[in-house]
């Protein structure tokens, strides 16, 4: 009951209003003037309170402020941007001080824009920047301060902390945060910014989680990606062969069979759901379409929104600019309606794709075991596929009209797999 409080809050009066004066700004900003490279050199220093900011300015760091018993207000924020693009916010280690901080994200967030911004620093639980000059000096001080962190890092870490990450639902909770935070930011090249980085944080967390052995609920024997685990697909994205940089984006594109196919199942909300299993089983014939596939599968594993802009995002954090390109290039068609004529389309084509490269994986068969017939196999390839081709040739011959683009383009690559068989059949057995 005797105890005297830290600090004595006056009321507001006609000429004098607590949240439109930062304390010892004039002079902070004459000491910030001279200083001319460094983190320092960015901007303004605030603590939380004003005997914080005489400490600092008595240990050499004078570009220091502080509110006057007020949290952070946004005529206190432009005070400070007048005085430098990234002023440097200095809270106490303890949940009041991170409280402060995260009070300070929310304020900030609708102002900032290029040019205008906000770095932290976060003291060791229970100091203060007083406690720290006086117990471990102003060197540590300073040093703390160099150290500071840019305001994206405090919201995801405020956002990934908010609560567990280890299921699809809390996974997408921590989404919805993360974009009802960007969908603050007034300025719109920031607010997508913010967006990207966001969406690129949220895909190395969970990439890192199935690396590490993670595996999403309801999936047993999944690792994340587009495929089952096991031989022949450790279904971890990205995955396969990587293009040739030299190349450009058009070298190969007659080996982009099913790129259509996949962008119209992206653009498709839920879609993609629906024919995860097909999908994750086709070997796309291209690495840049076989990336896209699987780094949309990454998406829906991270509980994202699938969209372009988010698949994007994965490729280009997987170091996949090609496939990047690739994807931002193409042009779009659109979501599909499944209850018409189009969607039906859709998955006729996605079966025939997928037969078309069956009939390839039965061609490179024949191959091989033509090579080995020297080899004393005993076994007469020509006798053995000859009706599986005659059933693939009744069951998929396209109807004379009603094709649709993608459907076309499924049937085009089984034609050529039949024909390759024809041909390599004829050349080895003239007779048969």
């Amino acid at each position: 009951p005797d105890g005297k409080p830290k600090y004595l809050n006056s009321s507001d009066s006609p000429l004098f209003h607590k949240g439109k004066t930062l304390y010892r700004y004039g002079a902070a900003r004459e000491a910030l003037a001279p200083i001319k490279d460094g983190p320092l050199s960015r901007g303004l220093i605030v603590t939380e309170g004003y005997i914080d900011a005489i400490t600092l300015a008595e240990a050499g760091i004078g570009s220091a402020v502080a509110p006057l018993g007020t949290a952070l207000t946004e005529e206190q924020l432009g005070l400070l941007w007048r005085a430098g693009p990234e002023p440097i916010l200095c809270f106490d280690g303890d949940a009041a001080g991170l409280n402060a901080a995260y009070r300070s994200i929310d304020r900030a967030l609708p102002l900032i824009e290029p040019g205008r911004s906000l770095w932290f620093v976060l003291l060791p639980d229970g100091v203060d920047p007083d406690d720290m000059v006086r117990l471990k000096g102003a060197t540590a001080m300073r040093e703390a301060l160099e150290a500071a962190r840019p305001l994206v890092d405090l919201l995801w870490k405020r956002e990934l902390e908010a609560e567990p990450v280890d299921t699809p639902e809390r996974r997408a909770g921590l989404q919805a945060r993360l974009d009802a935070a960007a969908a603050k930011i007034q300025h719109p090249a920031v607010r997508k910014a913010y967006e990207q980085d966001l969406r690129n944080r949220q895909f190395e967390q969970f990439r890192a989680a199935r690396q590490s052995g993670y595996t999403p609920a309801g999936q047993p024997g999944w690792k994340g990606g587009g495929r089952p685990a096991g031989p022949g697909g450790a279904g971890r994205f990205p995955r396969g062969p990587k293009p040739d940089p030299r190349q450009g984006i058009a070298a190969g594109a007659t080996r982009r069979s099913g790129l259509g196919l996949l962008v119209r199942a992206i653009e498709t909300p839920g879609l993609l759901e629906r024919v995860r299993e097909p999908l994750a089983h086709a070997e796309f014939p291209d690495p840049d379409v076989q990336a896209i596939r699987d780094a949309a599968f990454s998406v829906l594993d991270t509980g994202e929104s699938l969209d372009r802009r988010a698949v994007a995002a994965h490729l280009r954090v997987a170091d996949r600019l090609r496939s990047e390109k690739l994807l931002e290039e193409y042009p779009a068609s659109g979501p599909l309606d499944l209850s018409l004529a189009e969607g039906r389309e859709w998955f006729l084509a996605l079966e025939r794709f997928r037969s078309a490269i069956a009939v390839s994986d039965e061609t490179r068969a024949v191959k091989q075991e033509v090579s080995d017939e020297g080899a004393g196999t005993g076994r007469d390839p020509m006798t053995r596929l000859k009706p599986a081709v005659a059933e693939r040739q009744q069951m998929l011959r396209p109807q004379a009209g009603q094709e649709a683009d993608g459907a076309e383009q499924g049937a085009t690559e089984m034609w050529n797999a039949i024909d390759d068989l024809d041909e390599e059949m004829k050349r080895r057995f003239p007779n048969g």
